[in-house]
């Protein structure tokens, strides 16, 4: 309760109970007045007297009812002036304490996030290609990586027995491979050479580029477009083009895959990189552009 109201709930019970005080000092007086310094007068007489003055007594009496129910009214309007005072402050601490809350967990997400964006590059400007041909770091590596998936690709264009890593990719060994026909069955295979040897790269790689889009998947109350635009920055184009196919192939397609149709991964992909055009196709449209 505020000072100002203590202060007048003070004052009304002060004025109660010296209220209550003169009433029964002025009856007790009367009675004295009229019976106890008058007992050799007429009794009929004095009771006449004494009864004028019950009659008054009695509306006094009625007075402080009246003024104690009305002090009783007032002391209600003080309790729930200070409970809506009281509720109105849980309110405001409440909306304080989540406000915080949203302030210490977006805190929390965006260390966690740029120490995985951190290491992702740490990853990256790390990885090194080295053999007779190459010797490359950085992200050099996926430059000559998805050069590499090309030079597979093009080095089975035009054969007619068509087998990598002693699979048959075809069951028509007639069938001449061009650019037009290479749909997911073959840029997968392909892709599959690539992978298996350089695990030890793009394993790495695209394990941790994976839970980077997960925990920002994963975070409510945060803008997720923005935190996804970051990382796709990070994003050389052969890059891009590798995840293309990484989501094609087992490692990718059943989780990676439908984040990248989410978050729109390849909104600045370089098509052209691309052995056949066509492969868009096993995307969702939302991979590319957002249509909202």
């Amino acid at each position: 309760m505020s000072e100002n109201n203590k202060e007048k709930d003070l004052n009304l019970k002060t004025i109660s109970v010296f209220t209550t005080i003169g009433i029964i000092v002025l009856w007790l007086i009367s009675y004295l007045v009229f019976y106890g310094f008058h007992f050799d007068k007429d009794p009929n007489n004095i009771g006449d007297s004494f009864g004028a003055i019950n009659s008054l007594f009695s509306g006094l009496a009625l007075a402080g009812i009246i003024l104690t129910i009305l002090m009783q009214k007032k002391e209600l309007e003080y309790q729930r002036k200070e409970l809506e005072l009281t509720r109105d402050e849980m309110v405001r601490t409440r909306k304080e304490f989540e406000t915080q809350n949203l302030t210490l967990s977006k805190q929390q997400f965006e260390n966690t996030f740029f120490q995985m964006i951190s290491l992702f590059t740490n990853i990256v400007e790390h990885s090194n290609y080295v053999n007779q041909n190459y010797n490359v770091t950085g992200r050099d590596v996926f430059d000559t990586l998805l050069k590499k998936y090309n030079d597979y690709a093009a080095n089975h264009i035009n054969n007619e027995n068509i087998k990598i890593g002693g699979v048959e990719l075809t069951k028509n060994p007639n069938l001449r491979i061009t650019e037009k026909n290479i749909d997911r069955m073959f840029a997968v295979s392909f892709y599959n050479l690539v992978y298996f040897n350089h695990k030890n790269i793009l394993g790495h790689y695209f394990r941790t580029l994976y839970h980077i889009i997960k925990l920002i998947d994963n975070t409510d109350d945060i803008n997720k477009r923005f935190y996804i635009s970051i990382i796709r920055s990070q994003l050389s184009s052969s890059e891009q083009v590798l995840l293309f196919y990484n989501c094609l192939h087992a490692n990718g397609n059943k989780f990676f895959k439908p984040l990248v149709e989410k978050y729109t991964l390849f909104k600045n992909i370089d098509i052209s990189l691309i052995i056949n055009k066509e492969l868009k196709k096993e995307y969702a449209e939302t991979a590319f552009k957002r249509l909202e």
